[in-house]
């Protein structure tokens, strides 16, 4: 009998045995634009879990998507499609998920059900929290209440 030979890791099978791992714990992306920075958290934590090199996460991302956001990315060309960094910020971008944006959600957003005063706090603390995450800079408390 032949000695089983070492296979050859390809790309394609890298991204296979991947994915595969991948599809077992990720959920696809929300249509709620507001829960998408937590779909990334949560995305790259599972990146980092199953130590995924960063040449295979851009390309992993891609069957996580909603279908809106794929057709964003149609827009991108093959190099850009490469860096995931740059799909997801080219995203949260495009779903207006940066400081300006939660700004103007903070100051639109109207009680669609009846709520008491503590829940529509802690809303507004979380999109606070989200505007301070998504930023990905430190912020005093100076730079927070010049926001409002």
């Amino acid at each position: 009998m032949e000695p089983r030979r070492p296979r050859v890791e390809t790309l394609a099978d890298r991204v296979k045995r991947y994915g595969f791992a991948l599809k077992q714990a990720v959920s696809p992306m929300p249509s709620d634009p507001t829960e998408i920075p937590q779909f990334f958290d949560s995305l790259e934590a599972m990146f980092r879990s199953f130590e995924i090199q960063a040449d295979l996460r851009a390309k992993l991302l891609l069957p996580f998507l909603s279908l809106k956001a794929k057709l964003l990315i149609s827009r991108l060309n093959d190099e850009e499609l490469e860096d995931y960094e740059g799909v997801r910020d080219f995203l949260l971008s495009e779903f207006k998920l940066t400081p300006t944006g939660y700004k103007a959600r903070f100051d639109n957003a109207k009680q669609s059900v009846p709520m008491k005063h503590s829940f529509i706090l802690l809303r507004g603390s979380e999109i606070i929290y989200d505007i301070i995450c998504v930023a990905g800079i430190v912020w005093t408390i100076l730079t927070v209440c010049f926001l409002f």
